[in-house]
Parts: structure tokens; sequence; C-alpha cells
């Protein structure tokens, strides 16, 4: 079921976007909650575009299989 539904999006695979709580989607960094490598972390105004250090989050069947889960569960 999950990969169908994924086969049903198109897009970008290297990289996935969750909502913010005040609206907006945001790119998913795999560093983001990294004291040493996220500027974010030391109170720096930054696009994550912009980071040196940003290593995305790639989108696969796993994430939509958890997404859809925590849906069921609600």
């Amino acid at each position: 079921m999950a990969k169908r539904f994924f086969s049903m999006f198109w897009g970008r695979e290297d990289v996935y976007a969750k909502r913010g709580k005040n609206g907006g989607y945001f790119p998913q960094c795999a560093n983001r909650w990294n004291d040493h490598l996220c500027p974010k972390q030391q109170n720096q105004k930054i696009f994550c575009d912009e980071c040196i250090n940003k290593k995305w989050t790639r989108l696969d069947v796993k994430k939509i299989i958890n997404h859809l889960f925590s849906y069921m569960h609600k």
C-alpha cells in the first residue's frame, strides 16, 4: 500500500519537507539537531539551503509507512 501511495507523487526524492507549527513547510536536514553542525542550534540566522553542513533527509517508503501509520492511530 505504501509503495502505491508513494507512486502517486512526483517530485524530489532527495529531500522532503514537514509542516511547521505556524504553517509553511521546511526541508528536513539530518544535521538540524546537531549542536556542532547546525548554525540554528547556535542561534544563527541562516537559510538551510545556504548552510555548508546541510544533509537533506531522503524521502523513502519507510518514511511514508511511518506517516500513514501515525495517521491511522490518531
